[in-house]
């Protein structure tokens, strides 16, 4: 690719060549998981920018404005490195892009401010920036970057717990079982975490099954970490022993890039499964320079991980057995459900209109939705009625 990329400049700076618009992105907030897998440039990030960066983006023309510095500003972020760093960086990319570059380098560095506000438990902020940048896509016409901003927006609700908003985007989401698109992957793995967070493991069996046989075939090794990581927790719900032979895999496949944040990102979910896991195992026998890197590694991981879970306890964790409605509550779902007004439920239940009020108002607080359609599609998710 270095080879190329010095023959690419060659022949377009002696205008002896043209070349076609290229995305590296392919829509994604992502510039190392976008259009192509570059988890192997994040190994010398630091040393490939500075020898072949200005070529790159030179031959990329508008699609390379911004590319070194967004992706380096991934690559920090990936390895929990600093944060002040990863934001300078992130913003430096996003101005680049702005001044003659494409939309699509914005979203990543969009993408990679609001996970850093996200891991620092600042979720509000994430979907502020979020929204914003839903704006100005709809403004330029940017129809192919709404959905994943749509998606990246549901991940925001399902680490603040907002369910009517999360069964809202289900309800209209691409359907893996109708066509799998991979160009869809990005909601496909927003769908795996609502599919956990619902309880509905073999669904997110099955779609993880899908995405892990592209991620193999096209050696794309960020979406085989992410996989093998959330793949874990299903087995892990399900009662499933080979969740630690699954994760096993993901966390030594991230331990090679030192990807942390593709873990601690999944705070709640992981966290047990991380107190859990035998990390040691067969370590005695190594090298002791790798055994102490490791660990230093795994250190890093165990606390990022254990802040996010503390930032968002809920994450990923809804279930029956979560959520406990009084008899009176699920009563009036059920009316309400069946299409009784709040006045006919009062009439049935045979209470005032202002005790059926408190009720819903209490039932909605424990389901986390906002109202009455929520409720009712969140107990039925729930197998409450």
């Amino acid at each position: 690719m270095v080879n190329i990329m010095k023959q690419a400049y060659r022949l377009v700076f002696d205008r002896q060549a043209t070349l076609g618009e290229l995305s590296v992105t392919s829509n994604q907030p992502s510039m190392m998981n976008g259009g192509k897998d570059f988890c192997e440039w994040s190994k010398k990030d630091r040393e490939l920018a500075g020898k072949i960066g200005k070529l790159v983006e030179f031959v990329l023309g508008k699609y390379g404005k911004g590319l070194v510095n967004l992706a380096l500003a991934e690559s920090f972020f990936e390895k929990g490195e600093d944060n002040y760093e990863v934001a300078v960086l992130a913003n430096k990319g996003r101005m680049q892009a702005e001044a003659g570059g494409k939309i699509e380098q914005c979203f990543v560095a969009d993408g990679i401010l609001a996970w850093l506000h996200i891991i620092n438990g600042k979720v509000q902020e994430a979907e502020e920036i979020l929204c914003s940048f839903y704006e100005k896509a709809e403004k330029e016409g940017a129809e192919k970057l709404l959905p994943n901003i749509q998606a990246f927006l549901i991940r925001c609700a399902l680490y603040k717990g907002e369910w009517s908003e999360v069964n809202r985007w289900m309800e209209q989401t691409a359907d893996e079982n109708v066509e799998f698109s991979i160009y869809e992957r990005f909601l496909y793995i927003t769908k795996v975490r609502v599919y956990i967070q619902r309880g509905k493991y073999d669904q997110a069996y099955n779609l993880l099954v899908k995405l892990q046989y592209y991620a193999d075939v096209m050696k794309r090794t960020y979406i085989r970490i992410e996989c093998n990581l959330l793949m874990a927790v299903t087995l892990y719900r399900m009662g499933n022993d080979d969740w630690k032979v699954v994760l096993q895999k993901g966390l030594a496949e991230a331990e090679e890039y030192h990807f942390v944040r593709a873990i601690s990102r999944e705070g709640a979910a992981i966290y047990p499964l991380l107190q859990a896991f035998p990390d040691d195992e067969g370590k005695a026998e190594e090298d002791a320079e790798l055994v102490k890197t490791h660990r230093q590694y795994y250190r890093q991981v165990m606390k990022e991980t254990e802040n996010v879970a503390k930032s968002y306890p809920g994450y990923l964790k809804a279930g029956k057995a979560e959520v406990r409605l009084n008899e009176t509550g699920i009563r009036i779902i059920k009316l309400l459900a069946e299409g009784y007004s709040r006045i006919q439920v009062a009439e049935q239940l045979d209470m005032t209109e202002a005790n059926v009020k408190y009720h819903m108002a209490q039932a909605y607080k424990k389901l986390g939705v906002k109202d009455k359609a929520g409720a009712v599609l969140e107990a039925k998710n729930r197998q409450l009625i």
